[in-house]
C-alpha cells in the first residue's frame, strides 16, 4: 500500500497538470519579417484570467480548467510570465499603394499579423462559462508600418486606424477584459483597444506581450515545428477556436482585413514564413 505522503504528492501533481500550467516555449520569431516595430502590447484586467500556454513544449494540449468556482479562480498564476506564449502567424501580399502620387502607380506590401492568446477558461459570472479561451489581436501593416489594428470579440473583430489606437513607443495597445453588455447579454472575455492613458492592471504593472512563437519557427522539446503545427491544426479546444490553423487562417485574413487591403491568397500564406 502506498503511503499517504505518496498519494498526496500524486494528487498534487495531478491537480497541477489539470490546471494547465505548461512551461512556455522559447521565443521563435518569423524568419521572413521583422516584428520589432509592429508587435502589440497587451493588458489583462483584474477580473480576467492571465495568459497561459495553449500547448506544451512537447506538444501536449492544454486541458484548461473547469469553468467553476469563480471568474478568476485558479487562472491567475503568479508565474504566468513563464507559463504563457503569444502565438503569431502572418501573411503578406502585394497590391496598389494606398497613397498614389501624381502619375505614380506604385505598389505596396500589405501584411496581416495575428497574435493569439490562450487562457484556461472564460467565465461569464461566478458559475457559468466554458473551459479554454482563444482570443487574438491583429496588426495590419503597409510596407512594414502598422496602419490598422483589430481585436477579437464574439467571433468577429473590431478594427480602427492605427492613428486612432493608443500606443506606447509606436506599439498598439489592447486590453483583455470582461465585457459587461446587458443590452446584448454579453458578459464573457474578449479584447478591446486600450483607452488613452489607461493604466495596466496586470501584475507586471505595464503593457506587455507574452513570449512570441511564430507558426513556421516555433520549437519545443523532442518535437518538430511540423509536429507542433499538426497538433494545433487538430486539437479541439471545445467552444474556443485557435484562429491560425491551416484550415481557417486565409479565410479569417480576408474576412477581417481592412477594406483598403487587397485579398490575400493561399500562395501569400504559404510563402510568409
Amino acid at each position: 500500500m502506498q503511503s499517504p505522503f505518496v498519494l498526496s504528492l500524486f494528487a498534487a501533481l495531478a491537480g497541477s497538470a489539470m490546471a494547465g500550467d505548461f512551461t512556455k516555449m522559447d521565443e521563435a520569431l518569423p524568419s521572413g519579417i521583422d516584428l520589432s516595430s509592429i508587435y502589440p502590447l497587451l493588458d489583462f484586467t483584474n477580473d480576467s484570467c492571465l495568459p497561459s500556454a495553449g500547448i506544451s513544449r512537447n506538444g501536449t494540449q492544454n486541458p484548461g480548467i473547469a469553468a467553476t468556482d469563480g471568474i478568476t479562480t485558479d487562472c491567475r498564476n503568479a508565474d504566468f510570465n513563464d507559463l504563457s506564449n503569444t502565438y503569431h502567424r502572418y501573411a503578406c501580399v502585394d497590391g496598389p499603394s494606398s497613397v498614389q502620387m501624381c502619375g505614380d502607380s506604385g505598389s505596396s506590401t500589405y501584411c496581416g499579423h495575428f497574435f493569439s492568446i490562450y487562457t484556461t477558461k472564460d467565465m461569464d459570472n461566478s458559475t457559468t462559462g466554458h473551459t479554454n479561451d482563444w482570443e487574438k489581436v491583429i496588426v495590419w501593416t503597409e510596407d512594414g508600418v502598422a496602419t490598422y489594428g483589430s481585436y477579437s470579440y464574439h467571433a468577429t473583430v473590431g478594427t480602427a486606424a492605427a492613428s486612432d489606437i493608443p500606443q506606447e513607443d509606436g506599439h498598439l495597445k489592447f486590453v483583455y477584459y470582461k465585457e459587461e453588455d446587458a443590452v446584448n447579454d454579453l458578459y464573457s472575455h474578449c479584447f478591446r483597444f486600450a483607452e488613452e492613458d489607461e493604466e495596466a492592471e496586470n501584475p507586471n504593472g505595464e503593457y506587455f506581450l507574452p513570449t512570441v512563437v511564430s507558426w513556421y519557427t516555433m520549437e519545443g522539446d523532442n518535437t518538430t515545428t511540423a509536429e507542433l503545427q499538426d497538433d494545433l491544426n487538430t486539437y479541439d479546444y471545445g467552444k474556443a477556436n485557435f484562429p491560425q490553423t491551416d484550415s481557417i487562417f486565409l479565410a479569417k485574413l480576408n474576412k477581417f482585413k481592412p477594406e483598403t487591403f487587397p485579398n490575400f491568397t493561399q500562395n501569400s500564406v504559404d510563402i510568409s514564413q
